[in-house]
């Protein structure tokens, strides 16, 4: 019988090192903004130490981490178009940045309310004819 030698090394797979990254991912893309508060949410990869937004291409304004996302509490803000991006740095000391994100703000006159759309107006006319019909006054 002949005996064949076995090779004893093993070659160990190295775990690729995960890729770095950061988004927006609210406002999304073209997003229509009526509130006058918005909290931006922004996707960070699980080395960041660190994640800023910079609006309209403004100085870099801190996010806080929470529940596996970074947001950005924003308010006071004026009614045009804008464009945020967000930029991580991580904890070996890298910085990347998001793709630009165009969004919008249309929000009510000082002292109004942002104008209904004609189905919404027509199911509350319906619903309180209804009620009305049946002896409940809500107005």
């Amino acid at each position: 019988m002949r005996k064949h030698k076995s090779s004893s090394a093993v070659a160990v797979a190295e775990k690729p090192a995960a890729l770095s990254f950061v988004v927006v991912d609210f406002p999304q893309e073209a997003e229509v903004i009526v509130s006058s508060e918005y909290t931006l949410r922004i996707g960070a990869s699980a080395d960041a130490r660190a994640v800023e937004i910079s609006l309209d291409g403004g100085d870099w304004l801190a996010c806080r981490p929470a529940v596996g996302f970074w947001w950005f509490d924003w308010s006071n803000f004026s009614r045009i178009a804008h464009r945020v991006s967000a930029r991580v740095s991580t904890h070996e000391g890298k910085t990347h940045f998001s793709d630009p994100r165009k969004f919008s703000v249309k929000l009510p006159a000082a002292g109004g309310a942002v104008k209904k759309t004609s189905k919404i107006s027509k199911v509350k006319k319906k619903l309180t004819k209804m009620l009305g019909d049946a002896g409940i006054n809500i107005g």
